[in-house]
């Protein structure tokens, strides 16, 4: 009989895109089909169907190995209005790198790709079963993972609205487009400090928020205070803002604070 595992299991037994690409496969026929219809085994399915997928699906689609990708559609990304610090595609959106690769991967007639969220995992004796959202069922003798990770956004309202967008994460990534703007730093502790040293080489109107007591020691408030960086230790009740872009911190006392951009590192798993 069959036994269900726990996702946090499958990946563990599914590995690394390298893994399955080195360990030894059994020779595999590679005839066209139709997925709703026809051979549903395949050597690796890919679950995630982003850029680390993709390119997995590339290196195994060049080896001849019988591939399906199966993503729902739904990067962490998605939000996110360009790629930046990405050398060649600087100013593209997220969504068209995507697309351009997925093209790019698809010409190779081994791979395909499944628009659907894989919901249920088993361990099989010859490999894995993976069910869909769709009631498909496919098998494959090896796994690979690639769904990156999910944004544990906080408690506050208007913040999901704005990630990626004003509410930002790397400076490399998004600081030049709001340098020298009214820039808030939504973090406490470690990060707040460190976000406080790395983000004024993009801008001086700097302001950290800890959404509530402080738990910065002295010497790092110290180190934050010496460049005149305010520390505001009030609740936050949420963002304000048009469209994903901030216009305002509303606190729990309805006072406010205008700003352009902020920076936060949201927990993920």
């Amino acid at each position: 009989m069959n036994k269900k595992i726990t996702r946090r299991t499958l990946i563990k037994q599914g590995g690394l895109a390298l893994t399955a690409m080195a360990l030894p496969f059994p020779l595999t026929s590679f005839e066209k089909f139709n997925l709703m219809n026809d051979n549903k085994n395949f050597d690796v399915i890919i679950i995630g169907g982003s850029y680390a997928g993709l390119s997995a699906a590339m290196a195994l689609g060049r080896a001849l190995r019988n591939v399906l990708i199966i993503d729902s559609g739904l990067p962490c990304n998605r939000q996110t209005p360009h790629s930046h610090n990405f050398i060649t595609q600087d100013g593209v959106k997220p969504s068209a790198i995507a697309e351009a690769a997925k093209a790019q991967v698809l010409k190779y007639n081994t791979v395909k790709f499944l628009n659907d969220l894989a919901v249920e995992g088993k361990k099989t004796k010859k490999g894995f079963e993976i069910t869909t959202q769709n009631g498909l069922s496919f098998t494959a003798h090896k796994l690979v993972f690639a769904t990156g990770v999910k944004d544990i956004m906080p408690d506050i309202k208007g913040f999901s609205d704005c990630w990626g967008i004003s509410v930002i994460h790397c400076p490399y990534c998004h600081g030049y487009e709001v340098k020298d703007k009214k820039t808030g730093i939504l973090a406490n502790g470690n990060f707040a400090l460190h976000y406080a040293q790395l983000i004024r080489n993009w801008t001086k109107d700097l302001t950290v928020f800890t959404n509530g007591k402080s738990t910065l020691t002295q010497e790092q408030t110290d180190k934050i205070s010496k460049h005149n960086i305010p520390i505001i230790e009030k609740e936050i009740a949420y963002l304000k803002h048009e469209k994903g872009k901030v216009q305002q911190i509303v606190f729990q006392d309805l006072s406010t604070f205008d700003l352009k951009a902020i920076y936060s590192r949201p927990d993920f798993e």
